[in-house]
């Protein structure tokens, strides 16, 4: 098969590349990558890498425990979505992994690992929203003002 011509599909290359490229330091210690392999399209080289993911993440035990239409969970959602919008402000000083942590769920983070909540925010952020449009969410009233 002739990797140059247009239109013609990708030929596998069971060699693995001169340079092996390292993302083991870019995930968590639980991953396992298997064997590179190598698409020639048109003349270009590209690496395929199947990473395997074993174990739990934070944002997936979250994701998991989070009930959109549990009342507790979405109250603590909506204050922590609040909290959120008080980051920026610096006269306001927020002990975020205490606040986390506080999540009726029963999900716990420790301090260092508080770095992934923004993550965890986008990821409950997505399943609430889905929920709100299948319409299976608890949607708290409007507050008054």
């Amino acid at each position: 098969m002739n990797s140059t011509n247009e239109g013609s599909p990708p030929e596998l290359c069971h060699r693995p590349p001169r340079s092996p490229v390292s993302v083991a330091h870019a995930v968590q210690p639980q991953v396992r990558i298997r064997c590179p392999t190598v698409l020639r399209v048109s003349g270009l080289k590209i690496l395929c890498v199947v990473i395997q993911m074993s174990g739990e993440t934070h944002t997936s035990r979250f994701l998991k425990a989070f009930d959109p239409s549990n009342q507790k969970h979405v109250k603590w959602f909506q204050h922590m979505t609040e909290l959120s919008g008080k980051m920026s402000d610096a006269s306001h000083a927020i002990a975020l992994n205490a606040e986390i942590n506080l999540n009726p769920m029963k999900v716990e983070l420790s301090h260092p690992d508080t770095l992934d909540w923004f993550h965890i925010h986008f990821v409950l952020c997505g399943s609430y929203a889905k929920a709100v449009l299948n319409g299976t969410a608890w949607i708290p009233p409007p507050k008054s003002q």
